[in-house]
């Protein structure tokens, strides 16, 4: 089972308040994060729903640089999937 969801680190030192953006994605009990590449501030990052909230100037934007990358993340998934035969619906395989 893989999970994939946009994350705040706050393990990075702050940056004016700002804090990276990564995905986190979770398989089998491990965890492994990708950067994204822009920071944002923890009161305008929504952890539910792992985007940026709207009073951000740039949120629109930003929130589909997220969406691309959990997208791109995914299609990449299930195209490793569909080239191994040892996989199939039958195994748990969640991505979402």
């Amino acid at each position: 089972m893989a999970r994939i969801k946009a994350v705040i680190r706050k393990l990075a030192k702050p940056i004016d308040h700002e804090y990276p953006v990564y995905l986190r994605i979770e398989a089998n009990g491990q965890r492994q994060y990708i950067s994204l590449g822009f920071r944002v501030t923890n009161n305008l990052f929504n952890r539910t729903a792992g985007a940026v909230r709207k009073p951000h100037t740039s949120s629109e934007r930003l929130n589909r640089i997220i969406d691309n990358a959990v997208l791109d993340l995914k299609n990449a998934m299930y195209d490793l999937i569909g080239r191994y035969s040892s996989w199939g619906p039958q195994d748990d395989i969640e991505i979402g």
